[in-house]
């Protein structure tokens, strides 16, 4: 009588490939999706040479910071994007400030990215030119492009 040898194949390493194969083709890459550009409202009431500010953001990457002023009632006021550090917050605005004199949609050019990594961001106010509203919507990171409001 011949001997028959079964063979077992494991399907461990078949089902696992199977399932990693599932997982690659139908997981969301968030590495291309992780950019902060969740616009989120800001307002701003200040008294002259008041100062306010937005809570910390998770900034990710080197694009400008985006503002869309809806609203300001003063003549023009001063605004900052600041990365927090370990003692507090420092400024990182190109050209140390940007000037807000009228509603739209605008592009601040920070290095917070460049100098400190992933970190937190903020928008910093200083009414500047007599105190008012500032307000609309803010995000850390952008994806358009928009017109620059660096320096005066």
């Amino acid at each position: 009588m011949k001997s028959i040898t079964q063979h077992r194949v494991s399907l461990t390493p078949i089902a696992l490939g199977i399932a990693l194969t599932a997982f690659l083709l139908t997981a969301t890459p968030t590495f291309a999706m992780a950019r902060t550009t969740r616009d989120a409202g800001f307002w701003f009431s200040m008294p002259d040479l008041g100062t306010a500010a937005t809570e910390g953001r998770l900034k990710e990457d080197t694009t400008p910071t985006y503002i869309h002023v809806t609203t300001i009632t003063m003549k023009s006021c001063r605004v900052y994007v600041d990365a927090q550090v370990l003692f507090g917050w420092k400024n990182e605005t190109v050209a140390d400030h940007a000037t807000v004199k009228h509603t739209g949609k605008f592009a601040i050019h920070q290095n917070v990215y460049e100098n400190h990594g992933q970190c937190n961001a903020r928008l910093t106010a200083w009414a500047n030119n007599g105190g008012g509203d500032l307000g609309g919507e803010w995000s850390p990171d952008s994806w358009g492009k928009y017109a620059s409001i660096n320096g005066d």
